[in-house]
């Protein structure tokens, strides 16, 4: 519990958070050159940033780098513990219209979160309200009332150790590398198809 609740604490530090604002246009222009092929009609990152305003900058690179993810709409998800046992509530922000979300939610600490289930449920509920409107693109599917599909992209933490880094981070990194290898595999704690689900690794320095 320790060796994971310090490294969580390291890593946070070493993570770059940006304003997503300043990053909208180029998502936008990657969702809309029909030269790159489509990655999935909706993809959805989880983001450990607390600020509705601000995402981790590896996420960003994850969608307009290397390997441009093309997508009708991207969904950021944020979950956060609260100390009311059973609290399961969610808010919705359109960060760009049509285009770029973010849903957070906040769960009391007795409920083991099931990230699928708890999407598909806010889903549910945003398109019956009126504030979006999800229709497959594909009008071969669109006619059968196929739903559209979504892609979960999950980011890994990779470490980047030198001679010079201090002893205490060094034990505690490879500690967490040892928890990582033994613990459950993402679409397990994660409740998501592994089908739907892609995971990528970031390098910290």
């Amino acid at each position: 519990m320790y060796v994971h609740h310090e490294s969580k604490s390291l890593l946070a530090n070493k993570r770059k958070f940006v304003d997503i604002h300043h990053y909208t246009d180029i998502i936008n222009a990657v969702s809309q050159d029909e030269d790159i092929p489509k990655f999935a009609s909706n993809i959805v990152y989880l983001t450990t940033a607390r600020s509705n305003n601000r995402v981790e900058k590896q996420i960003l690179k994850s969608i307009y780098q290397k390997q441009p993810k093309r997508a009708d709409a991207y969904w950021f998800l944020h979950f956060n513990e609260t100390e009311v046992p059973y609290q399961d509530e969610y808010n919705f922000l359109e960060i760009l219209p049509g285009k770029i979300y973010r849903v957070n939610f906040s769960l009391g600490y007795k409920i083991k979160p099931n990230v699928r289930e708890m999407f598909e449920k806010a889903i549910s509920e945003l398109t019956k309200q009126g504030h979006i409107k999800l229709e497959n693109k594909y009008e071969s599917l669109r006619k059968y009332n196929l739903p559209p599909d979504f892609l979960f992209i999950v980011m890994r933490n990779t470490f980047n150790l030198s001679s010079d880094s201090p002893f205490r981070e060094i034990l505690l990194l490879n500690s967490y590398k040892v928890l990582q290898y033994i613990s459950e595999p993402p679409e397990q704690y994660l409740g998501i198809d592994r089908n739907a689900l892609l995971v990528e690794y970031i390098a910290l320095k």
